[in-house]
């Protein structure tokens, strides 16, 4: 099988755990979360990075963009700043910046869902300055590494609290997802971690 066949299979792979999620008919699988989690990675980063959006958004995709859109509304300018503060000269760089800054955020081993949608969010961030500043070609190693990274530490506790059916249930209501974010402080807690985490990468 050739690269293209590759791509194909993959790509028909995942528009077929999108549509078995989608509906939620039925649970979805181990292999589906990791396969949502990969795609939704692509999502981010090119929603954030090139503002291109699916033409027709799945509720997984629109649910995340929503968190995504409303902690950028109030992060945004954080999240930039500290992505320009992390030093990349080198494919090492990024991957040891995105995993050092994923792996501070979960050290305690207390994710939820409003962390999950941080990291996708600030990966989307980071991408976006690296694209901004003449650096573009890190943008697939960014969405490779994100990917990796929520396959490895968010897709077990996923397969654990309702998959991504319970995360878009979550992010479902704009008025119950604010709430949630803001007046609840996931999304400020979540926030600090990252800043917590960039910080380390710095000293590293």
């Amino acid at each position: 099988m050739n690269n293209e066949d590759n791509s194909a299979f993959h790509l028909k792979h995942v528009l077929s755990a999108l549509k078995t999620v989608v509906p939620f008919n039925a649970p979805e699988s181990v292999e589906e979360t990791r396969n949502i989690a990969r795609h939704l990675a692509e999502v981010v980063v090119d929603a954030v990075a090139y503002t291109s959006r699916p033409w027709k958004a799945t509720r997984i995709e629109a649910s995340i963009l929503r968190a995504v859109d409303e902690l950028l509304s109030v992060y945004n300018e954080t999240f930039t700043n500290m992505s320009d503060r992390v030093c990349v000269n080198s494919e090492k760089d990024i991957v040891k910046s995105l995993r050092t800054v994923g792996q501070t955020m979960i050290q305690d081993k207390k994710l939820h869902f409003s962390l999950i949608a941080t990291y996708y969010a600030f990966a989307g961030v980071f991408a976006k300055r690296c694209k901004e500043n003449g650096k573009e070609s890190y943008v697939p190693l960014i969405k490779k590494t994100l990917c990796a990274f929520a396959e490895e530490e968010f897709c077990d506790w996923l397969d654990e609290n309702g998959g991504w059916k319970q995360f878009v249930e979550f992010f479902e209501d704009p008025e119950v997802e604010r709430k949630a974010l803001l007046k609840g402080g996931m999304l400020l807690s979540a926030a600090s971690l990252v800043t917590m985490a960039v910080y380390r990468v710095l000293k590293s």
